[in-house]
């Protein structure tokens, strides 16, 4: 069975047509997993959904607090979400956006306690250091395909970030 105790999973007949999920809130969730974190569990997974507001939830022992994963073709996304005030605990990862695209996230005012950091998307990294002057960290490794990550990489070490290695 799943490991994930609240699984946003859109099952029509194209993930990125206009009837994808939409327009769900999740608030106020206590999520406790006993020993996910052996099993990749997540406390929050989401997949090709849009409009998307996850607030004021507790989560402690997931493996991942909040997955971001669309599936499917690679113009499928998950679209316009908001994750806001929520508390992780015990935690392998604390928010992850992978596999897939994923436009218009925003991430604030979560505390998340977590044995590893985070992946931030490129976008969010130039917004913290560019926009409210925030390093999202000490140290970083940047990943990419493209001048998108390169830039990101440039404005870290502007904002006094060491950039340990970039993998392009």
């Amino acid at each position: 069975g799943s490991h994930h105790a609240i699984a946003l999973n859109w099952t029509g007949p194209k993930t990125n047509s206009a009837k994808r999920g939409r327009r769900i809130a999740l608030t106020g969730n206590c999520i406790r997993h006993e020993d996910a974190a052996d099993t990749n569990g997540c406390g929050i997974l989401v997949s090709a959904w849009s409009e998307v507001h996850i607030a004021n939830n507790y989560i402690e022992g997931a493996h991942t607090g909040i997955l971001l994963a669309p599936v499917g073709a690679s113009d499928d996304t998950s679209r316009d979400i908001r994750i806001e005030g929520n508390q992780l605990r015990n935690v392998e990862y604390g928010v992850v956006a992978s596999r897939g695209s994923v436009e218009g996230l925003e991430v604030c005012s979560n505390s998340i306690a977590c044995k590893h950091i985070g992946v931030m998307l490129a976008g969010a990294v130039r917004s913290y250091v560019n926009r409210f002057g925030v390093a999202p960290g000490q140290r970083s490794v940047v990943v990419t395909t493209g001048d998108d990550g390169w830039r990101t990489a440039n404005d870290l070490v502007a904002a006094g970030v060491d950039v340990a290695a970039i993998v392009d």
